[in-house]
């Protein structure tokens, strides 16, 4: 036996006592044990580290400042989290430092909108560097229970208001204003409001606009950035009051842009108790749920409501809505592809809780152990197997809950030409120049997202050919994006649509042939060219272990479209520049003839359609080695 396989693997836990520690290995007990873990590369090891820490007095508390300065948010999070009620003056200095507070005024007003008090209180908060001088401001909002909705004796109150109910919402941020026109130019490249000024609020933005700026913003900055729930934005704007108006019973044109001509630089007027400025009025923010009429069956736990009908939320009012129409209950929704002038957005960031105490260890659950073995074929020209290879790969299982499973497969980093030959009998040019890409390790979905998996994570099936293991389709871009958001959320991970570059080269799996099966394909191996979609898995797989990377379903992914590869990026990345708003859609589908289903083959869409032969695959990063 080789002498290696003697020598300890870093974070290989032992016991204390006599014992000597070996070198690299991780003791679970003791500062020793907190200390090594904390200088795991895993997120989730230091974040559990540091929930553990508490209980060793001083010197627990002094590693839990120390990780204020750790290069995750999350465990930035995490450490102030633990920090966050203490009194010692030394730590709250430390979370002055790496958790900025600013200081505000927060006033209320009397039945008459005459000030009857003003006090001085502060929120933390951080500061997302978007280029160029721009900064996007995301204020702590800590979690709490509240009533949501208006009494019936509330004066404008509108029944979709009702029933009021108790909802309890987990910690995140918000954004201090709705986002400026600066922040969406730095971010989007271009500037659609009709009221133009760097400090005034983004409008004209449709809600599939909105979500492509959280999208393209998490995929930029490594966080998980999104738009508000709806009982998120009202728990955020009321801050503690049950009044009509976070400043009272009223508001003044001094406190509100509302009843006005047009939208004003934010932060013109006095925050709420969180620290949020223009809550009431200045324009309408767009909400991540989709409508209903009133709150019978809404979600309690703060989460976005996902039945309902296509429209979407938005709260708050605008500059030109009379008073009663900017009050922290008044609902309004809107169909999501129209950017009125009047409409803009406020993005929220997840703020991550700690662990429970061992729950999470360095070999139990966050490098995947298990693997799976399957059969491997290669095909003759004319279809016939050539031959079959037994493979393995390894893969972890997300619990989405009701029985149903997530199965993600470690793809192995590479580099592979991208692309088909230039041949102009066989090649479609938008498939050209090949040019070599080289793909960092991600994991990949075993299947396309099934129907039971839509299901269990966004609580309805928009399916055409109904199957819980059947692909799921009839799904935009936007709702893809959207499942992604709301699984990351759920699950802590960064779950994404695959770019190109990673789909096909997910798909070929070291192949260079039309085909991962060979230089053709059959139907009895792939479900191209008749009636309808069929269970995932039903074919073999290709030798990273993906089934159906060939027809069945058509597979968003996340690039924007261009008709060739001259500037394509080259590090595996989304291809996020040009002006082309369509989005690619990869592997061809049951009813696709099969040069539409080879590993090279390129088509899109609008990112707002559906189509019955059109589902997706989810990507997610090694978060957990990071």
């Amino acid at each position: 036996m080789p002498d290696r396989q003697n020598k300890p693997r870093e974070y290989d836990a032992v016991l204390g006592g006599q014992n000597l520690i070996p070198v690299n290995a991780a003791v679970l007990g003791g500062i020793p044990g907190v200390k090594s873990r904390l200088a795991s590369p895993a997120i989730e090891v230091r974040i559990a580290a540091l929930s553990e820490a508490p209980k060793y007095g001083e010197a627990g508390l002094d590693l839990i400042m120390g990780a204020l300065q750790d290069k995750s948010m999350q465990v930035k999070s995490a450490a102030f989290l633990l920090l966050k009620d203490r009194d010692e003056e030394e730590i709250k200095q430390s979370l002055h430092n790496y958790f900025p507070i600013f200081e505000f005024d927060v006033i209320t007003v009397d039945l008459y909108g005459k000030e009857n008090s003003r006090r001085k209180s502060f929120a933390r908060f951080f500061s997302e560097d978007l280029g160029h001088g721009i900064l996007l401001e995301m204020v702590y909002i800590p979690g709490g229970t509240f009533m949501m909705g208006s009494p019936n004796s509330e004066a404008g109150r509108d029944d979709d208001e009702s029933p009021q109910h108790q909802v309890t919402v987990s910690a995140f941020y918000a954004g201090k204003y709705p986002i400026t026109q600066a922040q969406w130019g730095a971010v989007m490249g271009d500037n659609p409001s009709y009221f133009k000024g760097e400090k005034r609020p983004v409008e004209q933005v449709s809600w599939y606009d909105a979500v492509e700026f959280c999208e393209k913003l998490s995929e930029t900055t490594g966080k998980t950035y999104r738009l508000l729930s709806e009982a998120e934005w009202e728990y955020a704007c009321r801050a503690g009051t049950t009044t009509p108006f976070h400043f009272g019973e009223t508001i003044t044109p001094e406190l509100v842009n509302y009843n006005g001509n047009e939208s004003t630089d934010v932060g013109s007027f006095p925050p709420n108790a969180f620290g949020l400025y223009d809550m009431h009025g200045n324009v309408g923010e767009w909400c991540s749920d989709k409508w209903l009429d009133n709150y019978d069956g809404a979600p309690t736990d703060g989460s976005s409501w996902e039945s309902g009908n296509n429209y979407r939320m938005s709260r708050g009012g605008w500059w030109g809505n009379d008073l009663r129409d900017c009050r922290s209950a008044v609902r309004s929704c809107e169909q999501p592809i129209y950017g009125e002038l009047f409409n803009g957005f406020r993005v929220a960031c997840v703020a991550v809780q700690p662990p429970r105490p061992n729950k999470i260890m360095a070999d139990e659950k966050l490098s995947p152990t298990e693997t799976f073995q399957f059969q491997v074929i290669t095909l003759y020209h004319w279809g016939n197997t050539i031959k079959t290879e037994q493979r393995q790969a390894e893969y972890f299982s997300e619990n989405l809950g009701r029985g149903v499973s997530l199965e993600m497969v470690k793809i192995p980093g590479g580099t592979f030409t991208m692309g088909h030959p230039e041949n102009p009998i066989v090649s479609s040019g938008d498939r050209i120049p090949q040019h070599r890409v080289t793909v960092p390790t991600f994991y990949a979905g075993k299947y396309a997202i099934t129907q039971a998996q839509w299901q269990a994570v966004m609580g309805n099936n928009p399916s055409y050919f109904k199957g819980e293991k059947r692909p799921l389709e009839q799904v935009s871009w936007y709702d893809a994006v959207k499942f992604c958001e709301k699984l990351s959320r759920t699950t802590g991970k960064t779950y994404r649509l695959l770019s190109e570059a990673e789909w096909e080269y997910a798909c070929r799996a070291s192949t260079t042939t039309p085909f991962h099966l060979g230089e053709t394909s059959s139907l009895d191996f792939v479900n191209y060219d008749i009636n309808c979609s069929i269970n995932v898995g039903s074919f073999p797989p290709n030798a990273f272990g993906l089934y159906d990377m060939h027809g069945n379903v058509w597979e968003w992914c996340s690039d924007r479209w261009h008709d060739n590869y001259d500037g394509a990026p080259t590090d595996g990345s989304s291809w996020e520049t040009g002006t082309n708003n369509d989005r690619l859609m990869r592997g061809g589908s049951w009813c696709s003839e099969p040069d539409l289903c080879q590993s090279a083959t390129r088509d899109h869409s609008a990112p707002n359609n559906v189509y019955f032969g059109c589902g997706f695959r989810v990507a997610c990063v090694a978060a957990w080695t990071s």
